[in-house]
């Protein structure tokens, strides 16, 4: 949904924080050269994400716990059982041209809204990168708990 610079936490060195990892901090707002910021913060929570292949992603067991970063093109799933959704809910697949997995709902941003992904701008062809679970439905492979975190538009030719 957004984000802001954190100039220095408290407990940055016994955090293990990672690039891509989505935290809470608590700390004061302050300011530099005008610009928002967050000054000697404390980090209240850390889930750990970890980037994943589509592929490596399909072989997972199923676990709502672990978090990972996947990234594709957004395409109707060639699966049976699958809806293709961009304007509410946000249902289709993300390929990498070899491996296709299926999304099921993707909310605006971590904590954002769910069944307003049509607000995101995101059309099919796009390339989608998203946080989410592995879980399984009637045999179906998903990506679910999902949340936006950006999209480029496809390239026109």
């Amino acid at each position: 949904t957004g984000e802001v610079l954190v100039y220095g936490t408290n407990d940055f060195a016994t955090s293990g924080i990672e690039e891509d990892d989505i935290v809470t901090v608590v700390g004061p707002k302050t300011s530099y050269n005008g610009a928002p910021q967050m000054k000697n913060v404390t980090v209240e929570k850390r889930v750990p994400v970890q980037d994943i292949d589509l592929a490596s992603f399909r072989a997972l067991k199923d676990n709502k716990e672990a978090w990972y970063k996947i990234s594709g093109t957004v395409v109707k799933s060639s699966e049976e059982g699958t809806k293709f959704d961009l304007e509410q809910y946000g249902n289709f697949a993300l390929s990498d041209g070899t491996t296709e997995v299926y999304v099921y709902g993707v909310k605006t941003g971590w904590g954002g809204a769910k069944g307003q992904f049509g607000t995101l701008g995101v059309k099919e062809g796009d390339n989608l990168t998203i946080i989410c679970y592995k879980t399984s439905y009637n045999e179906l492979v998903e990506a679910d708990g999902c949340v936006y975190v950006s999209h480029e538009p496809a390239q026109v030719q």
